[in-house]
């Protein structure tokens, strides 16, 4: 795994470089919604919001909540 990694460093820390403070921005977002609370609907929109970025930075992801 880590010669996987050191052959990608270098792309790897430009692609993060390049994007920090799309990356500071979105995790300034997700810092502001009171998600450690009480208030589900406070959670509920904490998690879309991971999901929405995950989406847009092009991974996969989906919700599963229990009722």
């Amino acid at each position: 795994m880590f010669k996987i990694y050191n052959k990608y460093k270098k792309d790897i820390d430009k692609f993060i470089e390049e994007r920090k403070e799309l990356f500071l921005k979105d995790l300034d977002n997700l810092l502001s919604i009171p998600s450690v609370s009480e208030d589900i609907d406070e959670v509920i929109r904490a998690l879309h919001l991971c999901i929405d970025k995950a989406r847009q930075y092009g991974l996969k992801a989906e919700a599963i909540l229990d009722d």
